[in-house]
């Protein structure tokens, strides 16, 4: 391996200078524009890289046509991918020229050694999944190396970033929902656990921990998805490859606005059991063991909202309706998913019984005004697209060739409208299932030959509202942060920092980015709107109970906010005055 990759280097710097040679006389001499005369570089570069590697490198035994088709493949997707990755670090992230030429000189060449090695170059089987696997799996490795690097350079979003310093606080020894209020079951704290502790092993910041962390648990997850569609005996070499690529654009490409969201962990806990559902539907058999285990990291997903719950049950209304029976509800992964969401509110009752007996009285009573209005909500995931949804389900019935499984895309789209509804809140990131589900749906359903014409025509229509009115591939803004930055930018490390306000956003990523130690339990003043209009809005002479409880509820905040005053004796307090 280490002969190879010396000998790798030497052909790459070689067939580079040829690249940098060819290209600069192409432009000086004989007149090309930059853009032909970088062709001709790299035309050039390939046969040296194709020759070098052949008959140098790796030295495969056979006939070299097919070697040389597939180095081809591998070097244009290289060069189109380098160029890329340049124009998206240099033009949209604004990092310098050199910076993200030593990235691609690192990504790049450590990407194309494997495949090369792996699939370009290896002997030739007569198993079609052997020979593409390792370019799947190349496929997946780079784009979600290009994925979580783009995240790397921009903040991380607010609630990941206040669970990072709130798991921070609680493993420091405060105490969930008494030194921490947050309204959320604990489950989301402890899955932040281990990029606090990959933080301490690495001393890489928290941020970048966290990513590490989630692209760990995306990878998992793709593999899995992979694993389970190249079983299918009935789909081509060729649809295996794009539908696990639909898997890795759907899932990239809605969740780019808000990495490590909790609807973001629950899709990549959740997909590997949706498609060994897809694959069973296909006739594919899998071992006890490995449905044990993805039941249980469906489960571990679920567990984090009890809104999430809907997954599942979407799922299992999926396998009884094509089964005609009520058995497959009663399936082992079920069994493992149901009890262990008792044993989970068993757990927190017992470990964090303040959940119960202090913060979900108080949520159920102010809880309701977090969020956006009636229109708000129903423009994050608007009816026209729910409703395209179930007419396209309605024209797939209708054929009599369906594709196996399809589907359960669709049902378990429809699961995360419900899971959307049920929070009401208009967040955007609450759409991420319902819009990732669809894609996929309304895309498989492309994918399928032989079907009628105005199918296929919803079905593009499906994937185009989708991409329109489903979260866009844009990087995370925070303009509240940006506003405090400018007045405290110097402010230094450490720094004992209290914001009040009713917006999350209006303190996170800056106390987490900044490196401030934050002084209050509440991640926002959550309690405050809730309860002011409910003492605005009740008539106390008619209701004296309710309207006593968001007195209370204000009592409890006020002194709430002075006690973290005192303890913390912040270095600095602002106060949000935005409505």
């Amino acid at each position: 391996m280490f002969q190879q990759i010396r000998r790798f280097g030497v052909i790459g710097l070689l067939a580079t200078a040829i690249h940098i040679t060819v290209a600069y006389f192409a432009e000086r001499l004989g007149s090309l524009s930059p853009q032909l005369a970088n062709l001709s570089g790299f035309s050039a570069a390939f046969l040296v890289s194709y020759f070098g590697h052949m008959q140098y490198t790796f030295q495969p035994q056979g006939s070299s046509d097919r070697y040389f088709r597939r180095f081809l493949i591998l070097s244009i997707i290289s060069f189109l991918i380098s160029s890329y990755l340049v124009f998206a670090l240099t033009v949209e992230l604004g990092v310098d020229f050199m910076w993200a030429l030593a990235s691609v000189a690192v990504i790049v060449p450590s990407s194309n050694f494997i495949v090369a090695k792996f699939w370009a170059f290896t002997e030739m089987t007569s198993d079609e999944d052997d020979q593409y696997g390792p370019l799947v799996l190349f496929g997946i490795f780079l784009q979600l190396v290009a994925y979580f690097w783009f995240q790397s350079l921009v903040d991380l979003n607010h609630d990941t970033a206040w669970y990072l310093v709130a798991t921070q606080k609680w493993l420091d020894g405060a105490r969930l929902y008494t030194d921490i209020i947050e309204v959320n079951p604990p489950w989301g704290f402890y899955w932040t656990v281990p990029a606090i502790w990959l933080s301490k092993l690495t001393a890489l910041d928290k941020q970048l921990s966290f990513l590490v962390f989630i692209g760990f648990l995306s990878a998992i997850s793709f593999l899995s998805v992979w694993d389970s569609i190249k079983r299918i005996p009935d789909l081509t070499i060729t649809r295996k490859i794009v539908y696990a690529e639909l898997v890795v654009i759907g899932v990239l490409w809605f969740t780019t606005p808000q990495v490590g969201q909790r609807e973001h962990i629950l899709i990549l806990c959740f997909l590997p059991y949706v498609f060994n559902v897809f694959a069973e539907a296909h006739g594919v058999s899998f071992s006890k063991k490995r449905r044990i285990i993805l039941a249980i990291l469906a489960l571990s997903g679920i567990m984090l909202k009890p809104y999430f719950v809907m997954f599942p049950l979407a799922v299992s209304i999926y396998e009884a309706v094509v089964a005609r029976s009520f058995r497959p509800v009663i399936k082992l992964e079920n069994w493992i998913i149901g009890i262990g969401c008792l044993l989970y509110v068993l757990f927190v009752y017992l470990v964090h019984p303040e959940y119960f007996t202090f913060l979900l009285p108080i949520a159920f009573t102010v809880y309701g005004a977090v969020g956006g209005t009636v229109d708000q909500v129903l423009s994050a995931l608007p009816v026209v697209v729910i409703l395209w949804l179930l007419i396209t389900i309605f024209l797939w019935l209708l054929e009599k060739d369906q594709q196996k499984g399809a589907a359960l895309f669709a049902i378990t789209a429809l699961g995360g409208a419900a899971s959307f509804y049920l929070q009401f809140t208009g967040f955007e990131y609450h759409t991420y299932p319902f819009f990732i589900f669809a894609f996929l749906f309304f895309s498989f359903i492309l994918m399928t030959p032989g079907k009628r014409i105005m199918l296929y025509c919803f079905a593009i229509a499906g994937i185009l509202a989708t991409l329109y009115f489903g979260p866009r591939p844009i990087r995370y803004q925070n303009a509240a942060n940006q506003d405090i930055l400018q007045q405290m930018d110097n402010v230094p490390k450490n720094s004992v920092v209290m914001i009040l306000s009713t917006f999350v956003h209006a303190s996170f990523p800056i106390v987490l980015k900044k490196e401030w130690t934050w002084a209050s339990r509440f991640p926002t003043q959550w309690l405050l709107p809730g309860a002011l209009d409910n003492v605005v809005r009740l008539d106390c002479d008619v209701d004296p109970v309710k309207c006593q409880q968001n007195i209370a509820i204000l009592e409890y905040a006020r002194k709430a906010n002075i006690e973290d005053i005192e303890k913390f004796k912040p270095d600095f307090i602002i106060i949000d005055k935005r409505k």
